[in-house]
């Protein structure tokens, strides 16, 4: 019986060596398939970062092919602004205007928001047909004055840019009476 018990002992321990070594071979199997796993997860994040470093480096060339362009197109710009700047010299010398005219021109100039055609007549002491007149020469003359028809009125306004350049720059020539005149309408305006 010593035999039997010994066989048994054995058969038991054999089996469960066993399925000691099915169970370690399965775990094998399950760490290999989890390291090609890992592998193949590794692999394909190299593919993705060469994928991507790739469309940075179309993009960056991109990017500098339109930085190129940009440089020129400031270059072309320069340029045109000193060429428009020549026209604008040129211009100013050629455009005289009548004290009337540089009334008008000086009061649009002065004010930001459009001016009801009442408030002309009235600031300039003129009729209103005379003002209409001139503000048609000065559209004629190159002048950017903007007139609007709005309930029932008119407004005429100055171009902005070109109120400013005017400040700036004193494109169009105004006399020393003009200037002396509007400012003490200014001040009797503020003080009256």
């Amino acid at each position: 019986m010593a035999e039997i018990d010994g066989y048994t002992e054995l058969s038991q321990l054999s089996r469960k060596v066993h399925e000691l070594e099915q169970h370690l071979h399965a775990s094998c199997s399950e760490i290999t398939a989890g390291i090609s796993e890992i592998k193949e997860a590794h692999q394909d994040h190299l593919d993705t970062i060469n994928e991507n470093t790739q469309e940075i480096e179309a993009t960056s060339d991109q990017v500098h092919e339109i930085e190129t362009k940009l440089d020129k197109l400031n270059l072309r710009m320069d340029a045109m602004h000193m060429v428009l700047k020549q026209l604008v010299f040129e211009h100013r010398l050629s455009v005289q205007l009548n004290l009337n005219e540089q009334k008008l021109f000086s009061l649009l100039c002065a004010h930001k928001n459009y001016l009801k055609m009442e408030y002309v007549v009235e600031r300039l002491r003129l009729s209103d047909v005379i003002v209409k007149e001139l503000v048609t020469a000065l559209m004629d003359k190159g002048i950017p004055v903007v007139r609007k028809e709005h309930g029932g009125g008119s407004f005429l306004h100055m171009d902005p840019a070109f109120s400013q350049l005017q400040q700036q720059q004193g494109m169009i020539k105004i006399s020393p009476a003009v200037h002396q005149q509007f400012a003490n309408q200014q001040l009797e305006a503020f003080f009256g």
